[in-house]
């Protein structure tokens, strides 16, 4: 049996210990090594954040952000919104009839890049280096940049009809949003989040509490909720909402394994 509790900070309770274990005890355990595990969860918490955000790219031109994944055939793609690829183009802006050029900043660097399949129903969009051939420069500034930062791994989970779980939303003032993500069927989630998306936030990576990319932000609409503003909306799950070759290629090195 756990000693008298008398107040100090080696008190102990019904809890699992995890300071020398590494798992939780089924038996009690000391508040002192249950503090000591909550700090090292939030220790890789702020490492999550700043890797993603670290992949997180921005479009100049018209707001909304991106985020780098993995690809196996050039080394990083960019999943967005759909809504954030402009539409509206120029006729000196398209280059050989179905090449889009759109500008992304990445840590402060601009490049070039292309989208190479959007899907306006889902409002998810894909986005990868220009033509090694016809923009040998443009193509390689961009994968050599990136390829020094790490990209953020796509969520695999076949999520079931009522699955609920925790969400971390980057926004474009560089802020991380908290929020809960439900999933209704379909490859939209339900997300609400603690507090309200802005404009400008479109595209931006939505991650679970293990860093994986389970969305990107689509729509959001305002909810008051005792005083407190909010935002809820649907957002593409990129798993489902996909086309099967994109995630062939992103998943290709592991689906070898």
């Amino acid at each position: 049996m756990p000693p008298t509790e008398d107040g100090g900070p080696d008190d102990f309770f019904m809890m699992g210990c995890t300071l020398d274990i590494g798992v939780a005890s089924p038996e009690w355990g000391c508040r002192k090594c249950d503090d000591d595990w909550l700090n090292s969860d939030l220790d890789d918490m702020e490492d999550i954040y700043a890797s993603v955000a670290a992949a997180t790219v921005w479009f100049p031109r018209d707001g909304g952000q991106g985020v780098l994944v993995n690809d196996s055939d050039d080394g990083r793609l960019i999943i967005t919104a759909a809504h954030c690829i402009a539409q509206e183009l120029k006729v000196e802006e398209v280059v050989h009839g179905d090449l889009f050029p759109q500008a992304v900043k990445i840590n402060e660097r601009e490049f070039t890049v292309r989208s190479l399949t959007v899907e306006p129903f889902a409002d998810i969009a894909i986005m990868g280096a220009l033509d090694g051939q016809e923009f040998p420069d443009e193509a390689d500034a961009f994968l050599t940049f990136c390829a020094d930062i790490e990209p953020v791994p796509l969520c695999q989970k076949d999520l079931e009809i009522g699955d609920e779980f925790p969400v971390h939303i980057y926004t474009h003032k560089a802020q991380w949003i908290t929020g809960n993500a439900s999933y209704y069927g379909g490859p939209r989630l339900h997300i609400e989040a603690d507090e309200q998306l802005e404009g400008g936030t479109s595209g931006g990576p939505i991650i679970n509490d293990s860093g994986e990319l389970v969305g990107v932000v689509s729509n959001a609409r305002f909810i008051e909720d005792g005083g407190d503003d909010k935002s809820g909306g649907s957002h593409p799950y990129p798993s489902l909402a996909l086309p099967v070759w994109v995630c062939r290629r992103i998943w290709r090195k592991l689906l070898a394994l």
